[in-house]
């Protein structure tokens, strides 16, 4: 199941969830083969903020600014979506709680009762951000 949020349509993604009764279950066979299991600790909302040094809207300003080639290049690169964005802030308190809730070595978001494993095809499924490599074809130069 993937489709990406664009303009009007309904996003529909398929999320593996680990609920507590999985964790136990992984922990319980992580022990019987002798594998230490790092508990994944939840940060409650704390209203506090991760800094950012640049507005989106320099991301933004520069899609607004390219020409129609550089736009079908980025289409025919994949990220097409990203063309329209339409980002003048950043959520930082909700980025601040993201970071403390991520465990980067296990790839899981813990939001509360339950785990959200993050993972490439999740990011896919929820950009539309090409997965993979994009092949690049370089153009002749002008000989000088």
């Amino acid at each position: 199941m993937k489709s990406c949020f664009i303009g009007e349509k309904r996003l529909r993604v398929r999320i593996n969830v680990h609920t507590s009764k999985s964790q136990n279950a992984n922990k319980m066979k992580a022990l019987s083969q002798n594998v230490e299991v790092e508990e994944e600790p939840y940060y409650e909302f704390s209203g506090a903020r991760v800094l950012s040094r640049v507005k989106p809207t320099n991301l933004t300003s520069w899609f607004i600014n390219l020409n129609q080639n550089q736009r079908q290049a980025v289409e025919q690169m994949g990220f097409g979506v990203a063309l329209k964005l339409k980002i003048d802030t950043v959520p930082t308190m909700l980025g601040y709680w993201l970071v403390e809730n991520y465990n980067e070595k296990t790839n899981h978001l813990n939001v509360g009762n339950h785990t959200v494993h993050i993972n490439e095809e999740l990011i896919n499924s929820l950009t539309c951000i090409p997965n993979g490599r994009v092949p690049a074809q370089m153009k002749k130069k002008a000989n000088n």
